[in-house]
């Protein structure tokens, strides 16, 4: 069954507006993932250790949400006009914004209410989050087969993530400014201004993006499902990209924790959010561009391992640089470099799933987009669930106390948490990678020819 002509090209414009998907997810998921830590310790009053066991345990939780949205999406039997991934993005835009809301609307509770109410609210954005982050991924597998033009997809989602991060950079004044002295306030007007920008641009992709490769309905779908499964844990290639997302998007998610922290109590500036967002904007569309370049002549397994291992490495010598002082321009510096590098890393990650999909086609015979891709999902969120939980176990260990001056300690300890850690694990990300990943551009293409002969 098909529902376009499957040698119909990506235009321009698909390109672009694919990459608006992402950037909605963004302004809803990565708003919450950047504020919700603070917004429950420093304005909720829920201690570090509550907040950080809310998150590792609800993105525990999604192993078992991920692959039941994945299961439905490949199990549907009756695939319409509007394609197999693209009605999830239109009909749950609108409640992931709703849901991403209200969690920063907690009412004024005693602790356990302030909790409970926080992991539900948490737990429910999370289901919808899956609902439509795991079709939308899935769709570049539709929209084409050529490992190229998905690497330029990747870097167009990329670009979109990276927009929505900058954009969020600037909460912090627009939580000021409509919380006008109350916190509070200013945290739940954000996330509802924040929340419907991506509703929109949620929208804006689905209306344009095609699906233009064969779809494929499963006859046995519960048979496929577990061959699939089973397949992906002793698929080498999917256990490499396993590995290098834990140290290498990891590394992303747990600065992502710690920035808001490192800002205010290390380099003692919290408005430096809004330098270090315009500061990622000039160092992220040269590198994007870039790297859009190259994957059209360097194989951008190559590209993900420098760009680790230069994000790495800048982190490392940004903790023994800041550990001795808290010069602005240095770290500037020395953060632009590494944003590179994680930028780099970023513009192709979500490539090499995809090209798993015709890998582990070939070789069980079952092609399963939404299953490969929960499954995927899942491993970035048990690292967001790490990047998450990190962070708030950390504080209360080094003796944190919200709103006050904190120790010399504490201040190094949110520095090695910060960039030293992070830098450590890129690196490792870097080298296994490099040793593990066997499945290159080249390999991939001829795993697409070898399908189209069998499919004659």
């Amino acid at each position: 069954m098909s529902n376009e002509n499957t040698t119909a090209p990506v235009t321009l414009r698909e390109k672009i507006f694919y990459g608006f998907g992402d950037f909605g997810n963004g302004m809803t998921f990565q708003f919450a993932q950047l504020y919700l830590l603070k917004y429950y310790t420093d304005v909720v009053g829920i201690p570090g250790y509550w907040a950080g066991l809310i998150f590792l345990i609800m993105k525990f939780a999604d192993a078992f949400i991920d692959v039941s949205v994945g299961t439905w999406v490949d199990s549907r039997k009756k695939i319409g006009k509007r394609g197999k991934f693209r009605p999830f993005i239109l009909y749950g835009a609108f409640f992931l914004a709703v849901a991403a809301s209200f969690c920063f609307a907690v009412p004024h509770f005693n602790l356990a209410g302030k909790v409970v109410y926080a992991f539900v609210t948490y737990a429910v954005m999370n289901v919808l989050y899956s609902i439509v982050n795991i079709p939308y991924g899935s769709l570049a597998t539709a929209m084409t087969h050529d490992s190229k033009i998905r690497a330029n997809l990747s870097v167009s989602r990329s670009i979109g993530a990276q927009l929505a991060g900058i954009v969020t950079g600037f909460a912090v004044p627009v939580i000021s400014f409509t919380g006008n002295g109350v916190p509070a306030r200013g945290y739940l007007f954000a996330a509802v201004i924040f929340a419907a920008i991506g509703c929109i641009s949620q929208w804006l992709c689905y209306r344009f993006t095609k699906e233009n490769c064969e779809v494929k309905v499963q006859k046995n779908s519960t048979k496929a499902i577990l061959t699939t499964v089973k397949s992906l844990c002793t698929s080498k290639p999917f256990i490499a990209i396993v590995l290098f997302t834990l140290f290498a998007i990891g590394a992303m998610f747990l600065q992502m924790g710690m920035q808001l922290y490192f800002y205010q109590y290390v380099m003692g500036n919290e408005g430096m959010m809004s330098n270090v967002t315009i500061l990622n904007a000039c160092v992220m569309f040269p590198t994007m561009f870039v790297c859009g370049a190259l994957v059209k002549k360097v194989d951008k397994k190559k590209i993900a391992v420098v760009g680790a291992l230069v994000a790495g490495l800048m982190n490392v010598v940004g903790f023994f640089v800041m550990t001795h002082t808290h010069s602005h321009v240095l770290f500037y510096v020395i953060f632009g470099l590494a944003q590179m590098g994680l930028t780099a890393v970023n513009s192709v990650a979500f490539a090499f799933e995809a090209d798993v999909v015709e890998y582990e086609e070939l070789r069980t015979g079952v092609r399963s987009e939404g299953i490969i891709y929960s499954a995927y999902s899942f491993v970035r969120k048990v690292v967001q669930a790490i990047g998450g939980f990190v962070p708030g176990f950390a504080l209360s260990l080094m003796g944190y106390v919200a709103n006050q001056v904190q120790t010399i300690h504490v201040q190094h300890s949110i520095v090695l948490v910060f960039m030293l850690i992070p830098g450590i694990a890129e690196i490792l990300a870097g080298i296994i990678f490099h040793l593990f990943y066997g499945l290159t551009d080249k390999k991939h293409d001829e795993i697409v020819e070898q399908l189209k002969k069998n499919d004659n």
